[in-house]
């Protein structure tokens, strides 16, 4: 099994860009992002307005072929409604959200 783990992205757009292509390129069973996902120090709402990119981007590494693990970091607000231990989207079936 073939696996790519990375952390601390905080919503930096190139980063998962790049992400992206290394998934692609590579072609991992699957990639673990652990912890930092969304914007760091600009309150809850600018980490709900990201939730949108951030599905693209698991869309993205889940075509690429790659199960996509999501693990919140300390400045994740976990009190976000899809935050919750466990969270497996219905129409993302190869994404989860630890």
């Amino acid at each position: 099994m073939r696996w790519m783990v990375l952390a601390d992205i905080h919503h930096g757009e190139n980063k998962w860009e790049l992400l992206v292509q290394a998934a692609k390129a590579h072609k991992p069973d699957l990639v673990a992002v652990a912890g930092d996902l969304l914007p760091k120090d600009q309150g809850t709402l600018a980490q709900v307005a990201y939730l949108p990119g951030l599905r693209a981007y698991a869309e993205a590494i889940n075509a690429a072929g790659a199960e996509l693990v999501l693990i919140l970091g300390n400045d994740d607000n976990r009190d976000i409604g899809c935050f919750t231990s466990g969270y497996r989207p219905a129409d993302l079936p190869h994404t989860r959200l630890i």
